[in-house]
């Protein structure tokens, strides 16, 4: 309750929102931009996808993106490889104190396997208040469509699992969790 009130002058949940975009040069594996400083406990990123000038070489890896918060200030898109332009969006939303119970960010892989986990640094109470974000793909595999493309799920109170149907090379998912009050 008294994580609440805080919220009663306020007109929404929302306390802002910012938009854009990062490019990665031909050779760059990862590039950030500058963002008005947030508070990261009550903050969600989303990756709005990206597109690429690559020239469809399949054995290069490099369509795949991911983002980050890196810090209050900053998010940092990346890729494996790349031979060609890369641009990736993103929307920062910053949520009032009392919104958000926890925010859990970080990477599920699986390695020539295939499914892989990951284990939450915090229990969720329930996951029937969390939300799951994908903050975008990387894979050291050919654009196979069968090795490339996952379903990730909370599993359960601690755990992410991300499942694909072939297991040729490595997929990794960015993840983040949202527990709302």
């Amino acid at each position: 309750f008294s994580s609440r009130v805080g919220q009663w002058t306020q007109p929404g949940i929302i306390k802002s929102i910012q938009r854009g975009t990062i490019s990665l040069a031909p050779a760059a594996t990862t590039n950030t931009a500058t963002i008005t400083a947030v508070d990261p406990g009550n903050t969600r990123l989303m990756w709005l996808g990206n597109e690429s000038t690559e020239d469809g070489n399949t054995s290069v890896p490099s369509t795949g993106t991911r983002i980050v918060l890196t810090n209050a200030t900053t998010v940092t898109a990346s890729r494996l490889a790349g031979t060609g332009t890369c641009t990736v969006g993103y929307e920062v939303i910053e949520y009032w104190p009392g919104v958000m119970r926890t925010v859990q960010r970080g990477t599920v892989t699986a390695t020539a396997a295939i499914s892989g986990t990951a284990t939450l640094a915090t229990t969720l109470q329930t996951i029937t208040k969390a939300t799951l974000d994908i903050m975008g793909w990387d894979y050291n595999t050919a654009l196979l469509l069968d090795s490339i493309l996952g379903l990730v799920v909370i599993t359960n109170t601690t755990t992410i699992t991300l499942t694909r149907a072939n297991n040729s090379g490595n997929l990794t998912a960015g993840y983040q969790v949202v527990e709302w009050f």
